[in-house]
């Protein structure tokens, strides 16, 4: 009795479900490998980076980080800040160092902060340096009002170089645009400081703080209190030519177009030399001896005088 038979149709079945197995094994075991493959490329390339660090970087310096994300209000403890080593040109300037934590502990964050950021003293309440230390030994910063035209629509920001231009009002006409300041830097717009992006995020400024001299802080001072100050914006690097100087407006008496008001720095003109005459003999003045003088100011065409003639009475 003959053994029974598959059928073709079975053995077909058979054949693709094997295939398939046999696809799908390899299948995983190409990806497993390629995650192999992909998981020791990033390990070399990340031990490759942190090589390179260490190699450009020899000095590293320890920094005060965050350990979780902080909020606002948050105080600076041991339970939420840390210790951590970074290389020095990767370090922020300004961020505290292990060595300040004695200073800043107890202090509450103004800002929240991410985990692992620095902390910055602008993030600390209190702890941001006033704005007088801004202001460089010799410099003074003067505030004063301006306007939606005078701040140039509020374009105005801090960094800017701007020229400021007196125009003052006599018995009811308006004089000529004097400058006061060229090329000055404005430090601050409102309280929106320059460098400093968290504080007064608002263009609307009813103010803004110049960067000066002395003296031209009491120039600015004296023109605040004679007219209307107008501010122009310079470009950058466009820096005063001296074309142009600053008048002093203390110096000014009626105005702007007052012969008094001299541009600041200028020397005065060197008196008109003044010539003797004397009459007499051996060189000596006599007592009709006679001075003339502002002789550069005599019109070239004025008819020559006679010198009167010598008394003799006496001789």
């Amino acid at each position: 009795m003959n053994a029974p038979t598959a059928s073709p149709s079975l053995k077909s079945t058979r054949g693709a479900t094997r295939r398939t197995w046999i696809i799908l094994v390899v299948a995983l075991v190409l990806g497993g490998a390629s995650a192999m493959l992909s998981l020791s490329y990033l390990n070399r390339q990340k031990a490759a980076i942190a090589a390179q660090a260490n190699l450009e970087s020899g000095q590293k310096v320890q920094m005060i980080v965050a350990k979780r994300p902080l909020g606002r209000g948050d105080a600076i403890s041991a339970e939420t800040v840390a210790a951590r080593e970074i290389p020095v040109e990767y370090a922020h300037s300004l961020a505290l160092k292990a060595s300040d934590f004695e200073r800043v502990e107890g202090k509450l964050l103004a800002y929240p902060i991410k985990a692992g950021e620095m902390i910055l003293p602008s993030l600390i309440q209190g702890g941001a340096a006033t704005f007088s230390a801004r202001v460089e030994p010799g410099r003074r910063a003067v505030t004063m009002q301006v306007d939606e035209i005078s701040s140039i629509s509020g374009l105005v920001e801090p960094g800017d170089l701007i020229d400021l231009m007196l125009t003052t009002s006599q018995g009811g006409r308006r004089s000529a645009p004097v400058p006061v300041l060229l090329g000055v830097e404005v430090m601050a717009t409102g309280q929106r400081v320059a460098n400093d992006p968290r504080t007064g995020e608002s263009r609307r400024y009813s103010t803004v703080t110049l960067n000066t001299t002395p003296e031209q802080a009491r120039n600015v001072i004296s023109a605040r209190e004679m007219g209307k100050i107008t501010a122009l914006l310079r470009n950058p690097n466009d820096k005063p030519a001296g074309a142009v100087e600053e008048v002093d407006v203390s110096l000014m008496e009626d105005g702007p177009t007052a012969p008094s008001a001299a541009p600041r720095g200028r020397p005065a003109a060197p008196p008109a030399p003044e010539v003797q005459v004397l009459y007499g003999g051996a060189g000596k003045s006599s007592s009709q001896g006679k001075v003339m003088s502002n002789l550069s100011a005599a019109p070239n065409d004025a008819p020559p005088t006679a010198a009167a003639a010598p008394s003799t009475t006496g001789r």
